[in-house]
């Protein structure tokens, strides 16, 4: 029997949108790259698909969370808003609360590793 555990956040909102691991890599990914289609072939998605999620993030909260902008001399692009950026951080900080709690409950759930 594989004793490993895993521990993961996701976060249902009111209007039924999850976000978890995957929306916040995929804005990781848009802050460090600057372009939807980069994160999205460094995380082996499809563009769509990316731009769907985007989408829903931007959605979930209401307001733009995620801003592009289109092509011409500077080309396009998207970056995170600075309540993207406080979103991101606020999840970030929050599974890793969740990830070092997981070791004290795994040593309850799983006493015999």
């Amino acid at each position: 029997m594989d004793n490993s555990q895993n521990f993961s956040l996701k976060v249902i909102m009111p209007n039924g949108i999850r976000f978890g691991r995957g929306k916040a890599e995929l804005m990781l990914n848009i802050s460090e790259l600057g372009s939807i289609s980069a994160a999205a072939k460094k995380m082996g998605m499809s563009y769509p698909r990316a731009s769907r999620l985007t989408r829903e993030i931007n959605t979930m909260f209401g307001e733009p969370i995620i801003e592009t902008f289109q092509g011409g001399p500077d080309k396009g692009g998207a970056r995170l808003t600075e309540k993207g950026h406080n979103i991101l951080k606020a999840y970030q900080n929050w599974a890793q609360d969740i990830a070092e709690g997981s070791v004290a409950l795994k040593a309850q759930f799983l006493p015999f590793d």
